[in-house]
């Protein structure tokens, strides 16, 4: 070092040039830094925003299929109401076709869904239980027993001519019961894809 400094002493002019040196290492290693670090935190960022945006395009498709699998329940348990009320075998067989075709597109539904909510989730080669999805697809199960029990009590009154409102009721309990844990579930979701951003 001091051999250094005794050459600048008797070389003056070759300070600038030393100076301007040092600067320019210094401006570039700075540059290189700032590159690799900004590199990381993009990268973070996009997967965070990707992650958000695919985070909420689940909640929306699943709150859509959630919307018209209620909407069919809904509708079957209006069906039912209108086969009370029914008089005639025309009107009663237009709306048994009708509830048929519901509760098919409810079934289809409810199978579109557990697809969503898969019961067992991996974490390396360990099984683990999510016990949110489990109980959502135990309600949905709940609903779908109790609509097959109206739509077997229809069937079995339609026979004798008589329609009560008992498995309706049990209908409409479950599907109260199914919108609430699934708005609940839904909910959480939103709050997670949020914080995300």
């Amino acid at each position: 070092m001091n051999a250094f400094l005794t050459y600048l002493k008797e070389n003056q002019q070759m300070i600038p040039i030393y100076t301007g040196i040092l600067g320019f290492i210094g401006v570039m290693l700075s540059s290189i830094l700032k590159s690799i670090f900004d590199f990381f935190i993009n990268k973070k960022k996009i997967k965070s925003e990707v992650v958000s945006k695919s985070r909420v395009e689940w909640i929306q498709e699943v709150r859509k299929s959630m919307g018209e699998y209620f909407s069919y329940g809904g509708k079957l348990c209006t069906i039912h109401r209108k086969l009370m009320f029914a008089k005639y075998d025309l009107e009663k067989g237009e709306l048994l076709k009708e509830f048929d075709i519901n509760y098919s597109n409810l079934l289809e539904k409810h199978n579109i869904l557990i697809l969503y909510f898969p019961q067992l989730s991996y974490k390396g080669k360990k099984k683990i239980k999510n016990k949110e999805h489990i109980k959502i697809i135990d309600t949905m199960n709940c609903v779908n027993k109790s609509l097959q029990e109206l739509n077997q009590e229809i069937e079995d009154q339609i026979k004798d001519n008589s329609l009560f409102e008992y498995k309706k009721d049990n209908a409409i309990n479950a599907l109260t019961k199914c919108t609430f844990e699934a708005s609940q579930y839904l909910k959480k979701e939103w709050e997670k894809a949020k914080k995300i951003k």
